[in-house]
């Protein structure tokens, strides 16, 4: 059963939970690239037998979306372990830590290091994260990528630089929750200035620098930005 809260599309596409024990993986007719699959967890299984069962009855090939929900001990599926499981040429939209009511966004952890996703999965046209605990992001490089979402109560610096340091130069969306120091947010605005210069990003029309607690800071620095003049939507929302 789909849990209420969890997202119903994904990448303009319907979510489907996949689902091992089903006749219908996905519990409906469904061919692989017509809908965004929803991986996760069991409370006997491991992370190696979740993916292997995936991959084993749903078409790596085919697969266009996934979107990869909690374990059950609360933290997110491994992307990386999605990565070394099996190929997956035609994968252009991803979202790791799908989490929504079962355990609070604070919690979510994923010590991992995200970077090498882009290269096992280079045709991705959409990354989005939920939680931020141990994270680690390396720059990346990537011409496919449009939009990059990151949701967190507390987002490192690092990892905020590392975004302003990426090579991408067709994303259009970038969203950041930079989120408080009680749970590691600690970007300064200095750590935006790549970006808010308009130098980084050519191709960003839609920027959104939220929930974070030094929101007034943001505003003034957003206020003289250069990449403002040719965005089409701003957002300094739950600051």
């Amino acid at each position: 059963m789909t849990h209420p809260d969890h997202l119903e599309r994904f990448a303009g596409l319907p979510v489907v939970r996949f689902d091992p024990e089903a006749a219908d993986p996905g519990g409906v007719t469904a061919t692989p690239d017509e809908v965004a699959w929803r991986v996760e967890g069991d409370h006997g299984g491991k992370y190696d037998d979740v993916f292997a069962g995936f991959a084993a009855l749903v078409d790596p090939a085919r697969v266009v979306a996934v979107v990869l929900g909690a374990y059950s001990d609360g933290t997110p599926l491994s992307a990386e372990d999605l990565a070394e499981t099996a190929s997956y040429p035609r994968l252009r939209a991803l979202f790791v830590g799908a989490v929504e009511e079962e355990w609070p966004i604070s919690w979510i952890e994923h010590e991992e290091n995200f970077s090498p996703l882009f290269q096992a999965f280079p045709g991705l046209e959409r990354f989005e994260a939920r939680g931020a605990s141990h994270l680690e992001l390396d720059p990346i490089e990537s011409e496919s990528l449009r939009v990059l979402r990151w949701e967190s109560g507390g987002l490192p610096a690092g990892v905020v630089r590392a975004v302003a340091a990426s090579g991408l130069p067709n994303l259009e969306r970038l969203d950041l929750w930079l989120g408080t120091g009680a749970y590691g947010g600690n970007a300064a605005v200095g750590d935006l200035a790549p970006i808010l210069s308009g130098e980084r990003l050519p191709g960003l029309r839609h920027l959104a620098l939220e929930d974070s607690e030094i929101a007034d800071e943001i505003a003034e620095a957003v206020a003289g930005a250069p990449v403002v003049a040719r965005l089409e939507s701003l957002s300094l929302a739950m600051g």
